[in-house]
């Protein structure tokens, strides 16, 4: 497969005033797969670089997950890269792990046997009786790495690890759970999802403390409410005084919110309390909110960051409404 260079992907995905996905890669893509498919789960979280490639909380259960991106998987590539005895090797005995993959060997492929239904995602696909003890044999693993072993499985993912691909996928996966995205939108909540995923990779682990590395679920769910609001963002910005170009500039704008100026729209909307969201027009509604955002910060200039925060605030108080 013809590689893909960082510079042609720049451009292909950065265009029409959306976010640059930069370092967007297939361990990336899978774990927002991962994401997309549970966040709304009780107890849902993830550790990105933990003690595997990354870490499954939910429904109490721990799941380790391997992601290799390589082409043509098989079982002795499996046990001579060492993907299985790495994989078997965290949390308890009865913890599920699974190996990520995007392409397997053809032969290999018709001795695995699929389980149509998984817990985080699906379908899952399990060893067969005879690969089992060629793993055991090969790699001599004692009872309680067998038992590890038949909580394996792998799961070939609905990508390559082309990244262009990867990203339509994701898209794809976005309408499928019914959330309310456009392009914009879509590439505005990847871009903030894979920032977080890298920062969070880039902590270094102190003992058992994983608590800094945790993605918890009440902040994927908040991620995902504000990429619902685009849809009331466009409705409002549609009703102000404001001609098409900046309009356009607006939404341009709006984009930079989700990864720079979270906490100053945090601290604007909790001084909104007095506003009469239900009486006031938008026009009005969001002038005032302006200028609790120059009250905040005297160092934004930029009168459509203005706007756009103050559009997005709005959005959030009459959600909170509704």
């Amino acid at each position: 497969m013809k590689a893909v260079r960082r510079d042609d992907m720049t451009n292909k995905i950065d265009n029409g005033g959306a976010i640059a996905i930069k370092g967007f890669n297939y361990q990336k893509a899978s774990i927002i797969l991962v994401i997309i498919n549970n966040y709304q789960r009780d107890g849902f979280s993830v550790i990105p670089e933990a003690d595997d490639d990354f870490q499954v909380h939910v429904d109490g259960k721990n799941i380790f997950i391997q992601v290799k991106g390589e082409k043509s998987i098989t079982l002795n590539k499996l046990v001579s890269k060492q993907i299985i005895e790495k994989n078997l090797v965290p949390g308890q005995d009865d913890d599920t792990r699974k190996i990520f993959v995007w392409d397997i060997g053809k032969s290999f492929q018709k001795e695995l046997i699929e389980n149509k239904i998984g817990n985080i995602i699906s379908p899952l696909l399990k060893y067969s009786d005879a690969d089992s003890k060629k793993v055991i044999s090969d790699l001599n693993l004692d009872v309680n790495q067998q038992k590890r072993l038949g909580n394996q499985f792998l799961y070939k993912t609905p990508f390559t690890n082309d990244l262009t691909e990867a990203i339509k996928r994701l898209f794809g996966e976005m309408v499928i759970q019914e959330l309310h995205i456009n392009n914009e939108s879509g590439r505005a909540l990847l871009a903030e999802l894979t920032l977080m995923i890298d920062q969070k990779s880039e902590i270094i682990l102190h003992g058992d403390n994983y608590h800094e590395k945790v993605i918890d679920g009440e902040y994927l769910k908040n991620i995902f409410v504000r990429v619902e609001q685009f849809k009331m963002f466009d409705e409002i910005l549609d009703k102000l005084p404001y001609n098409a170009l900046k309009r356009e500039k607006i939404k341009h704008e709006r984009t930079k919110i989700l990864i720079g100026h979270q906490n100053i729209k945090k601290k604007v909307k909790d001084d909104c309390g007095s506003l009469d969201l239900e009486n006031l027009t938008e026009h009005e509604l969001v002038n005032q909110i302006v200028e609790i955002v120059r009250s905040h910060d005297n160092t934004i200039s930029n009168d459509n960051l203005m706007i756009a925060i103050a559009t997005e605030c709005l959005c959030e108080l009459w959600g909170d409404e509704l």
